[in-house]
């Protein structure tokens, strides 16, 4: 513990030293009513020196400080490497190390990085026998639009293949469709599936088009169909739904109509947006509601910047009057040239009042 703290101050003391290539962030957020207190605060400092920037991050809660990250990313000619080490100050611990290089070579480019947990932090499920550490190694190819990833790992008692996936993004094969597709091995399961998307095959031109997922498996196939139905006028009108497709017999068995959202240009970002839902709680909306009807503003502010400012009223099936549930407001107003307030509120009829002050202070 001792030495990332002795780090943190000569990094500190390093940075302060050449204020010049010296920057930092400090956002927050206070929560106003309906008690005061700090739900969250992050602050990060940057150096940056030759073709190197060094970033240290840190984290506070209303329980104290709770995260701490500290990070190194620069350039050894072509070569790009990134190093970052996170830590746990509640206790003090060590969580994580990420270390990372790239190399590009000939329209290839080769990455590889490395990366240790200490238990209890490492990811869920890494290994079947819990050791003290946990590593993973992986090596990555890009040559576009094809990218193959490996990773091996290591529980203390050796390192073992874990993973191999290959993918190809957005090929075109004609007609304005693009196919993409992932391939993926695994040493628990051998051939885990490979999936394939076409987009955009229109039926509609400007208003109807389908996306098809296939996923084979070693259980067998399985077929997914995604509408876009978004008709581009004045007044934008989106469909949301589902289409029910019988596999086994190639049988479109029926169209899904789960809402729509209608939303109105008024100028550049001012807009009227009205979202329905057929379905209680789903498309976004929470527990019984169903509908909103938003207002966003925006306009000039302090320094050059843009203040914005959205209204929102929700319905519900439980709600009062005409169904009103709740309504909320958050605006982002520059203040300064380097300082932004943000507020937010939140109010549930019949229940309690939500306030939220939050800052984004850069300098």
């Amino acid at each position: 513990m001792a030495k990332w703290v002795v780090a943190l101050i000569v990094f500190l003391a390093v940075a302060l030293g050449g204020w010049a290539d010296f920057s930092g962030r400090w956002t927050g957020t206070l929560n106003v009513l309906p008690t005061l207190g700090l739900e969250e605060s992050e602050l990060q400092l940057e150096y940056y020196v030759a073709n190197w920037r060094f970033t240290s991050i840190s984290g506070l809660t209303a329980s104290g400080f709770n995260s701490q990250i500290l990070e190194a990313a620069g350039m050894w000619g072509i070569i790009a490497t990134t190093a970052r080490l996170e830590f746990d100050p509640t206790l003090p611990a060590y969580k994580h190390f990420l270390g990372t290089v790239s190399i590009p070579f000939g329209g290839v480019t080769f990455t590889g990085t490395i990366q240790h947990w200490v238990y209890p932090y490492y990811p869920s499920n890494a290994c079947v026998q819990t050791g003290p550490a946990y590593l993973e190694y992986v090596w990555r190819v890009d040559f576009p639009p094809f990218a193959a990833t490996v990773k091996f790992a290591d529980c203390c008692y050796g390192v073992y293949f874990k993973d191999l996936t290959v993918t190809f993004s957005d090929i075109s094969p004609c007609c304005d469709l693009y196919l993409s597709g992932t391939l993926t091995f695994s040493k628990a399961a051998g051939f885990e599936y490979l999936d394939l998307w076409l987009r955009d095959v229109a039926f509609c031109p400007g208003c109807i088009s389908l996306d098809f997922n296939v996923r084979f498996t070693p259980e067998g196939k399985e077929i997914s169909v995604e509408p876009d139905l978004d008709f581009p006028v004045d007044a934008c009108f989106t469909l949301y739904g589902d289409i029910e497709f019988e596999v086994d017999r190639r049988i479109l068995e029926a169209i899904s109509i789960q809402g729509f959202k209608i939303r109105c240009e008024l100028a550049e970002c001012n807009y009227l947006e009205s979202k329905t839902a057929f379905t209680p709680g789903t498309l976004g909306f929470s527990e019984d509601e169903f509908e909103y009807l938003r207002v966003h503003v925006c306009g000039p502010a302090c320094c050059g910047q843009d203040y914005t400012g959205e209204f929102t009223v929700y319905f519900s099936t439980t709600g009062g009057f005409l169904g009103l549930s709740r309504f909320t407001f958050a605006t982002s107003l520059p203040l300064l040239a380097n300082f932004v307030l943000e507020v937010e509120l939140d109010y549930p009829l019949g229940g309690t009042l939500t306030l939220d002050l939050g800052w984004d202070f850069s300098f």
